[in-house]
């Protein structure tokens, strides 16, 4: 640029202000999106904020982005202290020094579409799980025994004690599986009414 000399005032002014609004805007960013706890102690990491963010953001605010960067067990206990805010921060370096956690702290934070894979995945879990049970109940279940199934050796001893063979009992002459001497007497008994038959013709 090649401004006239009666505006070579203004023109460096103007510059001077869009650079340092420029700057305020980077350091206002970095402070909001870039600055974590990590391995500093908590007083540390508000020394930092202030640094960035200079005069132009109040205790109030100031307080509310470096407790977002701390874990959430301690923003529990220091949320209700009424200190001023260099207090609270040498409050929260005492929890650091009681913890049993180590001291490089990581804040979670889960954005909704992590929260729902997350949910969709339990569900899954759950459903195969419930499938899972409900194979192993089929399988514990006995088998049922089939309606034709021939006799125990104990029904068919009974029933060759009683003068018949089970297989008699049950199909008449027409059995196929009778024992030897029950079917001896079968055919012994056919051939003797074969017999008084022809006599009778």
């Amino acid at each position: 640029l090649n401004p006239p000399n009666s505006d070579l005032y203004s023109t460096l002014k103007n510059r001077i202000i869009t650079q340092f609004a420029d700057s305020e805007q980077k350091r206002v960013r970095k402070l909001l999106q870039e600055q974590e706890l990590g391995d500093m102690r908590p007083s540390q990491l508000l020394q930092e904020m202030r640094s960035l963010a200079g005069s132009e953001i109040n205790d109030k605010i100031l307080k509310s982005i470096w407790m977002s960067r701390l874990p959430s067990n301690m923003r529990l206990i220091i949320s209700i202290s009424k200190e001023p805010l260099d207090k609270v921060a040498l409050l929260a370096d005492k929890i650091c020094e009681v913890s049993d956690t180590p001291h490089v702290h990581v804040v979670e934070t889960l954005n909704p579409a992590t929260r729902n894979q997350s949910n969709i995945e339990q569900q899954l879990a759950e459903i195969t799980k419930r499938i899972a049970s409900i194979k192993a109940n089929i399988n514990r279940r006995p088998r049922s025994r089939s309606r034709n199934r021939p006799p125990s050796r104990f029904g068919m001893q009974n029933n060759s004690s009683n003068g018949l063979c089970w297989y008699l009992h049950k199909f008449g002459n027409d059995a196929k599986k009778m024992s030897w001497p029950v079917r001896k007497k079968v055919k012994l008994t056919s051939l003797s009414s074969m017999a008084v038959d022809d006599r009778l013709n």
